[in-house]
Order: C-alpha cells, then sequence, then structure tokens
C-alpha cells in the first residue's frame, strides 16, 4: 500500500507542541494493516467520521494539527503500533479526511504487509544491488512469545503445593469437626447426614472462594483494557480449566475419605 505524509514537507505541530509525521491511507483496511490487526469497530468508525488515530503517548481524546499558521482540531483514539512507527510519526488518518480539511498531502514510500521472509531480503538485497541506502528498507517481524521451560515447571510445582494445601485443609476441617459430629451420630443421626453436612460446607467454601477469585480479577483485567487500546487477553484456557477442575476434584476426594472415618466413638465426653 502506498504510505503518505500529511503536509507538504509531512511535519505538524501536534498536542503540547511535540513536532511528528501524520501518515495519510486511503482506506480503514490499509489501516489495519499498518497496524497489524483488524480496526475495531470504534476505530473505523472514528476513521470514517473524520478521526485520527495516534501513538503519541497521549490518551484519546483530541489532537490540534497546527500547519502553515493553522490549526485544526480531531478526535483521536489511542492505539499501539510496531515500536519502528512511534519514533517519528504521531498518527495516522484517511486521505478523504486530509482532502476534506483542505490539507495538503505529501508522497512517501511503499509498505507490504504479510509477505514471505525470501521476499523481504530479495527487497532489501534489491536496495542493495541498486547502490541504494540499505536502510530504505526496514522489515518487521512478529516475534512469537516463547515460554520458559521453567516457567512450565514452576506452574506445575505451584499447582501440586495448591492441590496438596487443599487436600490438607479439607482433611483437618473434617478432624476439626469430627468430635460435634460424632456426638450428632450418637445420639441417633446417621452417618450419611454428617457426612453431607461436610460435604455441603465444603462446597460452600469453594463456591465463596471462586466468587472472590472472580471479583479480584475481573475488574482488573477490564481496567487493563481500557487503559490499553488493543488490548488482547490470550489466557491458556484449557489448562486454567484443568487446573481448577483438578483442585475442586482434590477437595472433593479428601472430603469424602475424611468422613468415611467419622464415627460415634468420635464423640466428645459429655
Amino acid at each position: 500500500m502506498h504510505l503518505r505524509y500529511l503536509g507538504e514537507q509531512g511535519i505538524l505541530v501536534m498536542m503540547r507542541h511535540d513536532l511528528g509525521i501524520i501518515l495519510v491511507l486511503d482506506t480503514a483496511e490499509d489501516v489495519g494493516r499498518l497496524l497489524g490487526r483488524p480496526l475495531t469497530a470504534e476505530e473505523a468508525a472514528l476513521l470514517a467520521e473524520g478521526g485520527m488515530l495516534a501513538w503519541d503517548g497521549e490518551e484519546g481524546g483530541e489532537r490540534a494539527l497546527v500547519y502553515d499558521e493553522r490549526e485544526v482540531r480531531l478526535r483521536a483514539l489511542a492505539v499501539r503500533i510496531y515500536p519502528g512507527w512511534r519514533h517519528s510519526h504521531n498518527g495516522v488518518m484517511l486521505a478523504a479526511t486530509a482532502e476534506r480539511l483542505g490539507l495538503p498531502v505529501s508522497d512517501g514510500g511503499l509498505l507490504f504487509t504479510g509477505i514471505p521472509d525470501t521476499e523481504a531480503q530479495a527487497a532489501r538485497q534489491a536496495v542493495l544491488d541498486a547502490g541504494l541506502d540499505p536502510s530504505q528498507i526496514q522489515i518487521y517481524e512478529r516475534s512469537e512469545l516463547l515460554v520458559p521451560q521453567a516457567l512450565f515447571a514452576g506452574a506445575a510445582g505451584l499447582m501440586l503445593v495448591v492441590l496438596l494445601g487443599s487436600i490438607a485443609l479439607s482433611r483437618a476441617q473434617v478432624a476439626t469437626m469430627r468430635r460435634y459430629l460424632g456426638s450428632l451420630i450418637a445420639v441417633g443421626l446417621s452417618p450419611g447426614w454428617a457426612r453431607q453436612v461436610v460435604m455441603a460446607q465444603n462446597a460452600f467454601l469453594l463456591a465463596v472462594s471462586t466468587i472472590l477469585a472472580l471479583v479480584m480479577a475481573i475488574p482488573t483485567v477490564v481496567i487493563t483494557a481500557w487503559r490499553m487500546p488493543g488490548f488482547v487477553l490470550s489466557l491458556p484456557w484449557p489448562a486454567i480449566g484443568m487446573a481448577i477442575a483438578a483442585c475442586y476434584l482434590a477437595v472433593l476426594l479428601a472430603t469424602v475419605l475424611a468422613c468415611r472415618e467419622l464415627r460415634a466413638s468420635d464423640r466428645s465426653a459429655l
């Protein structure tokens, strides 16, 4: 796609009197290719309505563009972009917006996205063969996140500690109630009823702990997504689900095994 710049020299004064270059692209799809992701509905609507996307370190709101002693104010949304663009470029708008505002646009370079590595290297080699500055060709590759094996081992060890702790707490809870439940069994209540009491209590504690965990986790994620434009939550849901299920199952089995030992002989002395 064809990159162009706002202004005859590609220089504009933005908010707080910072010099910056505003890119101009033809379509919202081109802007998405520049960002490396599809635009959100809000971002696409803002561009269509004559706004701009900015990565100048400021929050969303409004940007003041000054060119040739003329000031233009535009609505803006803050976005994240490849770090190389942030050194000299501050945002992007559509060509239709620049035309409507009567702002000049100067030609820029070409941007290719989604090309194989071999073609990217061939483009750089062609520049070298032509005797041009190799810095005129910049290649950006999205790096894959590599999780160290030690992190998996640490997570597995932590999960084992959680499981053992859950089992120990469940057995300790049954042991604490043993005398009381033994007394109830001694006066005629069935052992099955006593086991149901312990199971119901542990189920209640698990439910409360799950709700508390959600109450602490969800606001954090919501605030992060609100403060970081383009934030994408990526979690290993299958692994998390298996860990939660294993914890619940461990508590259930520990409670059942501990309750099997309840007898009338465990009653307290009256």
